[in-house]
């Protein structure tokens, strides 16, 4: 049976959080300002297995701020790719091969391969920091930056490919990012619920 140790966060002078010092953090208070997914992830890289955290409601602020611009950087992917999709872009069909023309093509899904098999490890090993970590930069610089900017010049033959990128991205964020996650997976009418979709196959 596998057990895992997570750190304890304590404040700056790493000491424990207490009613009696004052120096403790209302969760509820993070939750409102700055949404509950954006909340969890904060959560989550922090939890390096055995190591403690000091942390402060100004360093949880930041990050959690930091968390709640990537939730919307997330959503404009979405709307640009589901809302904004152009007439007579071809959808994913489950569990259909997507068609590789280009370059770019190629090298985005093998980063994305290369992605389900670093999620799928580390949170199997407890190392949920690294996955946040990880998630966040292909999902902001990889797939955003990168991979939609050069596809908008071909945006009817990328189409599939950006769906397919989005679905897997969702289906590994979805433990960390719940609510969002869901939503945007309504809006793609890819089935039921995210929660009962398989998690995505790695080699």
């Amino acid at each position: 049976e596998n057990m895992f140790f997570h750190g304890m966060m304590r404040d700056l002078q790493g000491r424990k959080f207490s009613k009696s010092l004052g120096n403790g953090i209302d969760p509820n208070e993070l939750r409102e300002q700055w949404g509950t997914d954006a909340l969890r992830m904060t959560l989550y890289s922090y939890s390096a297995p055995g190591r403690d955290s000091r942390v402060s409601k100004q360093t949880m602020d930041e990050r959690a701020k930091n968390y709640r611009n990537f939730n919307n950087k997330l959503w404009n992917i979405a709307r640009f790719i589901i809302d904004l999709k152009p007439e007579g872009a071809h959808s994913i069909k489950p569990n259909s091969k997507i068609p590789i023309t280009w370059k770019e093509d190629k090298e985005i899904l093998d980063k994305l391969a290369r992605l389900k098999t670093y999620i799928t490890k580390s949170i199997n090993d407890y190392k949920l920091h690294l996955a946040v970590d990880k998630l966040y930069d292909f999902i902001w610089h990889e797939f955003a930056d990168k991979y939609i900017e050069k596809s908008k010049a071909r945006r009817l033959e990328a189409q599939p490919v950006l769906e397919d990128i989005l679905l897997t991205c969702l289906k590994l964020l979805h433990p960390f990012s719940p609510f969002i996650t869901e939503e945007i997976y309504q809006k793609l009418k890819a089935g039921k619920s995210i929660m009962i979709e398989k998690w995505p196959q790695t080699k």
